[in-house]
């Protein structure tokens, strides 16, 4: 029994004793690797520097970095909006030969209109809110009304005829914004054309006339 433990205790002791020697071996082949490394950084003139280390600021990281952009509403040029005009209507192209006087009720809109060469007086309405303009004959006027209707009527008649109905093509009306119209009148001897202008947005449509109105 006293043998074994013997034994036990000598193996124990080597096991112990080669383990040292590696250790040994390994801190030996460690320190000749340090300073073979250090021998040939000082012979290439290879210098450590060291850097002062950076801290970014979250608000330069490029994660945080977000461009920013103010959104345009872009209109072609023809839509593009201006600042209404409000006031009172105008007849354009003004007519020196009739006065216009305009009221209102509950009903709508009467024109009274005084011929100032004839002496002549015309009443027409009630009418729905509205720009007219009398062409440059003197002898028709156009009526738009604010919901989009283009009406003409003959001077001295009683019964505006309905020329088109424009509702869908102004923007101002689309965007339930009161438009205001303007007007101009071509004629080339065969038919009478009016440009009906939406001044909020400088629409410009075109429409012609009935013949039985303008001659």
């Amino acid at each position: 029994m006293a043998e074994r433990f013997h034994i036990k205790s000598l193996l124990l002791g080597f096991v112990f004793g080669l383990l040292f020697l590696v250790l040994g071996y390994f801190l030996i082949q460690q320190n000749r690797l340090l300073r073979f490394n250090n021998s040939l950084a000082t012979e290439t003139g290879i210098m450590t520097i060291d850097l002062p280390s950076v801290t970014l600021s979250p608000s330069l990281t490029p994660t945080n970095i977000i461009p920013s952009f103010t959104p345009v509403t872009a209109y072609p040029p023809s839509l593009t909006p201006i600042t209404p005009t409000l006031g009172p209507r105008s007849i354009w192209p003004p007519s020196t030969n009739f006065t216009i006087d305009e009221s209102q009720n509950k009903q709508g809109m009467f024109l009274s209109i005084e011929s100032n060469i004839t002496g002549e007086t015309y009443h027409l309405g009630p009418l729905a809110r509205g720009d007219y303009a009398i062409g440059p004959s003197d002898r028709y006027l156009v009526y738009m009304t604010s919901s989009g209707q283009l009406m003409a009527i003959r001077l001295g008649r009683d019964t505006f005829t309905s020329v088109k109905n424009m509702a869908r093509l102004y923007t101002a009306i689309a965007r339930k914004i009161v438009p205001s119209f303007s007007f101009s009148f071509y004629d080339n001897g065969y038919s009478v054309t009016v440009i009906v202008t939406e001044n909020h947005y400088g629409q410009d449509i075109p429409v012609i006339l009935p013949r039985s109105v303008t001659y």
